[in-house]
């Protein structure tokens, strides 16, 4: 997981790691050779990564949780941070980390299961 760089031939995003810096590299698409600049910053997106990495375990761990106990609140919340945090990885050019991925899909399962078995109960309570 390092940093997603646009192929100027074919305009498709690879994947880039720091051991590419200064190098020619093909891209896995249209198999074009791509010049990777030296000074891409690194340490930036693997520190950004390990955050990520730490925010997607809790949200992952809090989203099964909140599915289990359906807490219908924790699901939206762990829902909307994660969405924000793989939105956030995608505009700073890099991959977003599969816990945050994983807590997402998971915590929009939770949302809609809850969200429906409440407007079941609202239903029967009406009639």
């Amino acid at each position: 997981m390092g940093l997603l760089y646009r192929c100027s031939s074919c305009e498709k995003e690879m994947v880039l790691e720091s051991y590419h810096q200064g190098r020619s590299v093909p891209c896995p698409w249209c198999g074009g050779d791509e010049d990777v600049p030296q000074r891409l910053d690194f340490e930036t997106v693997y520190a950004a990564r390990a955050r990520d990495e730490t925010r997607g375990r809790t949200l992952l761990a809090i989203a099964v949780a909140s599915l289990l106990l359906a807490c219908l609140p924790a699901s939206a919340v762990v829902w909307w941070m994660a969405a924000g945090s793989i939105s956030m990885a995608r505009e700073e050019q890099r991959e977003a980390d599969p816990l945050l991925l994983n807590a997402r899909v998971i915590a929009a399962v939770g949302t809609v299961i809850h969200a429906l078995v409440w407007v079941g109960f609202a239903v029967m309570r009406i009639t």
